[in-house]
């Protein structure tokens, strides 16, 4: 189901932006394909899954990437939300930088891996240095992005 789910739409089309170093990231051809996968996993648990609590879904800083620049195509980013999940999927980005968002947002992340590890065989953040490595509660990191998942 998750392998039908995973190729049912092609993101192609994000490839030249996610290439170019000015606009997007600057990735090989191997860091998008696997970017891209890892956020088409992370697509199918955020419209599919919830988190027990709510603390909701962190994407690392290489799904994020994809997401935004996805974002972009706003019809084609709502068209496929519709007809995967019947409902919107929308990215909230944390804006309050105190002890307690930090806090809840590794908790989303912690949660996130777990089911991410769970669903998929794979260790969530270990291609990158991620958002969950760089938040140590003491300040200065505001690349964490909290996601609000409706729920319906």
């Amino acid at each position: 189901m998750v392998a039908r789910f995973i190729d049912s739409f092609d993101l192609g089309f994000l490839r030249p932006k996610l290439k170019d170093s000015e606009m997007g990231p600057g990735w090989n051809d191997e860091e998008i394909e696997r970017a891209i996968r890892r956020f088409k996993r992370f697509f199918y648990m955020t419209g599919t899954q919830t988190i027990p609590g709510g603390p909701g879904f962190v994407p690392t800083k290489e799904i994020d990437w994809v997401w935004h620049m996805f974002l972009l195509y706003t019809k084609r980013y709502a068209e496929t939300c519709f007809n995967l999940f019947g409902r919107m999927i929308h990215h909230a980005p944390d804006e309050d930088a105190s002890m307690e968002s930090k806090n809840q947002l590794r908790k989303g992340f912690s949660a996130t891996a777990e089911l991410y590890q769970r669903l998929f065989g794979e260790n969530y953040g270990e291609v990158r240095a991620e958002c969950g490595a760089c938040c140590d509660g003491s300040g200065g990191c505001h690349s964490c992005q909290h996601i609000a998942v409706e729920q319906q």
